[in-house]
């Protein structure tokens, strides 16, 4: 099972290919692992948690853009009653809300094929699937 990071890359050729011109930008810092002056550092800049980890720049309809919390096949982001599943997909889940709320477009999407459709109908453009 291919990871978030393995993803993402996927996600990166998949549009380089097919839509060369978007602009298109993943959150390098999501789920790397830092030392503690670099985590001091990345805390410093991004003080708020829950940033996505793919933002696409490009304005469509009433949306200055798009949002994704990437997350990989089979995870779970809310429990049976529709409660997150954990603080940290809770805080990502606010930040969500916080972009819908500033006219952006924002959602979890779950592994590669998720994603590649929600972009695909936000930009409205129809890619050929490009597999990792």
């Amino acid at each position: 099972m291919p990871s978030e990071e393995q993803i993402a890359i996927a996600i990166t050729n998949h549009y380089l290919v097919t839509a060369p011109d978007i602009l298109i930008h993943h959150d390098f810092g999501s789920g790397t692992k830092l030392s503690i002056s670099q985590a001091k550092r990345q805390k410093a800049l991004n003080p708020r948690r829950g940033h996505p980890d793919l933002m696409i720049y490009e304005p469509r309809g009433k949306y200055v853009g798009l949002a994704i919390e990437l997350k990989r096949e089979g995870v779970k982001i809310a429990k049976k009653d529709g409660s997150p599943v954990s603080q940290h997909i809770k805080e990502q889940n606010d930040y969500l809300e916080a972009l819908r709320k500033r006219g952006w477009r924002a959602f979890f999407c779950i592994g590669y094929d998720d994603a590649v459709k929600t972009i695909d109908e936000y930009l409205g453009i129809d890619t050929l699937k490009i597999e990792f």
